[in-house]
């Protein structure tokens, strides 16, 4: 019984070690885009930096999130921005739509986090959750809270 339990003891360290290990990168995470098609990281365009935000369409200081974002359109329209949320389709497609319909984007994602896989992913988050990545998928910065997108850029040295 003590080996059983000294072995379980060991899994769970080296399982919590590689979780910690995996966050300093882009994840290989799978969630759905909003015709219900899997969307995974391999979507993403590469060589260019990659701003995760996991939202609530409802959520006042996401809202102001992506008011920042959407005002600073041409130092980010450049880089892969993708939107995560638990929410239904009706109220991510309304979220897009009052937030980010005036400018033209070919690298924003809103995505449907439908299993509620975010934190495996990610780590543990509540909205707004920001993640910041370099053009080489190296986690450079998070963020628990919304946050101006000059800090945000800041620390891939935009």
């Amino acid at each position: 019984m003590k080996k059983f339990v000294l072995l379980t003891f060991i899994f769970a360290f080296f399982a919590l070690f590689n979780a910690a290990q995996a966050q300093k990168t882009l994840p290989k995470f799978s969630f759905f885009d909003l015709a219900g098609n899997t969307f995974t990281n391999v979507n993403l365009k590469a060589g260019v930096p990659t701003i995760v935000f996991f939202y609530d369409p409802y959520c006042e200081h996401c809202n102001l999130q992506a008011e920042w974002i959407n005002n600073s359109y041409v130092r980010v329209k450049g880089m892969n921005l993708v939107w995560v949320s638990t929410e239904e389709v009706g109220p991510i497609k309304e979220f897009q739509k009052n937030n980010f319909s005036k400018n033209t984007w070919d690298k924003l994602f809103f995505l449907r986090d439908s299993g509620f896989k975010f934190d495996n992913y990610f780590g543990y988050t509540e909205a707004p959750g920001i993640y910041v990545y370099d053009k080489n998928g190296v986690l450079v910065k998070d963020f628990r809270k919304e946050t101006p997108t000059s800090t945000l850029l800041l620390p891939l040295g935009l």
